[in-house]
């Protein structure tokens, strides 16, 4: 069952995508690096830090919902691949009871045709008796 996504699934998929990546890690350590540079430039090292840290706290705690919501996504995807193979599993049981029952008519129809040529047989030899007594 597909139902629309949301403006923040859609973001949240995004940015689950584009965390973790080399281009991701590169922007961070920018990131930090450019943090503990600026005590260099005048800024307070204990208001840098604060914000430092309340940046990354931040960032962990939407990191663990991104992720959640990756598990929550992935783990409807995984129940509907299982009703998919649940569905298929029940066509294969059709197709094999559907083979099943081509190959009883066929055998059917081989005893049929087997029963059929031996009287034509016997016919045959009756045939030809009697043409052996005229």
């Amino acid at each position: 069952m597909k139902r629309s996504s949301s403006t923040i699934e859609r973001v949240s998929v995004v940015l689950t995508e584009k965390i973790g990546t080399p281009a991701s890690l590169i922007g961070h350590t920018i990131f930090f690096v450019g943090m503990f540079l600026l005590p260099f430039i005048g800024v307070d090292f204990e208001e840098m830090m604060l914000l430092l840290t309340t940046i990354v706290s931040l960032e962990a705690i939407y990191l663990a919902l991104f992720i959640q919501m990756t598990v929550n996504r992935t783990s409807e995807h995984i129940e509907d691949v299982g009703e998919d193979i649940k569905e298929i599993e029940q066509d294969i049981d059709e197709i094999q009871e559907e083979d099943e029952e081509e190959d009883r008519h066929d055998e059917n129809v081989a005893t049929l045709l087997h029963s059929i040529e031996r009287k034509l047989n016997q016919l045959q030899k009756d045939v030809d008796a009697l043409k052996g007594t005229k």
